[in-house]
């Protein structure tokens, strides 16, 4: 019998997003892609009969983020072409250990680029800010990575995740 684990989605409320170390309390939504660009062209196959792994491409990063528009800072990031970071984390509870109910995923882009664009004035209102940006791999920091991903829950590594119960197969 499969084993049935219980799932919690993590909510937007509970979500913080770090523009060069400080806090971007003015984030509305925030959407993140990456693309591995696996060649699903080409499936070879084994000399027992089984699908091999897929050739790798380059994986990109980008995404974007709307923003209310009360200072100049984005703009003039993406204006100058600066390179900074962005640290997205969703929390659940306080998210500071990882207990049960607790839990935290932070996705860290160290190197990440703005595309320049203008805020759009729609109306009377505020003034949102649509920024997309791309994540890059530092070619001058050792051992620098595009993204890295740290979960904190209750389990100590992925060796103490129970492993779902085997399920027999058959091929009629």
């Amino acid at each position: 019998n499969p084993t049935t684990t219980t799932f919690t989605r993590y909510s937007s409320f509970e979500a913080d997003v770090l523009i060069d170390g400080s806090p971007a309390t003015n984030v509305e939504s925030f959407l993140l892609t990456v693309a591995n660009e696996l060649d699903e062209s080409v499936y070879p196959i084994s000399t027992d009969g089984l699908r091999t792994e897929l050739p790798n491409g380059f994986q990109t990063v980008s995404g974007q983020f709307t923003a209310f528009f009360d200072n100049a800072l984005l703009l003039d990031k993406a204006k100058s072409g600066d390179v900074f970071s962005i640290v997205l984390s969703l929390k659940r509870g306080t998210g500071t250990a990882g207990t049960s109910e607790n839990e935290r995923m932070v996705f860290t882009l160290p190197f990440t680029m703005l595309e320049q664009t203008s805020p759009e004035v729609s109306g009377p209102g505020g003034v949102k800010l649509q920024m997309a940006f791309k994540a890059y791999k530092s070619l001058a920091t050792a051992g620098s990575n595009i993204m890295s991903i740290r979960v904190m829950n209750t389990y100590a590594s992925y060796k103490d995740i129970p492993a779902p119960a085997a399920t027999p197969t058959s091929i009629a």
